[in-house]
């Protein structure tokens, strides 16, 4: 066994998991903002596939619209809308493919809304991919350590017999 590739194996080890818990930790965390009247919140998702998204207003009217929309937000009717709920407060869900811009918005028929919004988005992201790389490297290296044969002690030399004299 070679101590120290052990060591250094299970050090990366636990810098992959962390990795993986801080990511999952990070992105099951809900965001919160006032998007004001006549302005949209922009959300690129960076991750691998779609992402879920939830998300919930509040501080609208009764006929307030909110949208999450691919396209331009434009009040009346946006363009590219894929979600959608109406009234006071309320929420909505959907799943965000990677990559692509949306805005989030709100409209009344007298024009745009402002609404407190908040949003938890869930999926599979760069940083926990790279944090199972990391954490599987690291288990390799551990078990290479563990496997390995420890370096043979180097045979002392010994002086040759001398006759009897």
């Amino acid at each position: 066994m070679r101590r120290g590739l052990v060591v250094a194996g299970a050090v990366v080890a636990v810098v992959g998991l962390l990795l993986v818990v801080a990511s999952v930790a990070i992105n099951g965390a809900s965001t919160s903002q006032t998007i004001p009247a006549g302005s949209a919140l922009t959300l690129t998702p960076n991750g691998v596939g779609s992402i879920g998204l939830s998300g919930s207003w509040s501080g609208g009217t009764s006929d307030t619209k909110v949208y999450l929309v691919t396209g331009t937000p434009a009040c009346p009717s946006p363009t590219g809308v894929v979600a959608s709920g109406s009234g006071a407060s309320g929420s909505f869900s959907a799943t965000l493919q990677s990559g692509t811009q949306y805005s989030v918005f709100a409209c009344t028929p007298d024009g745009y809304q402002a609404v407190s919004f908040s949003y938890t988005s869930s999926g599979i992201t760069y940083l926990v991919v790279i944090g199972i790389v990391v954490l599987v490297v690291g288990a390799i290296l551990a078990v290479v350590g563990v496997r390995a044969k420890p370096k043979a002690a180097p045979v002392p030399e010994t002086p040759p017999a001398t006759p009897p004299a």
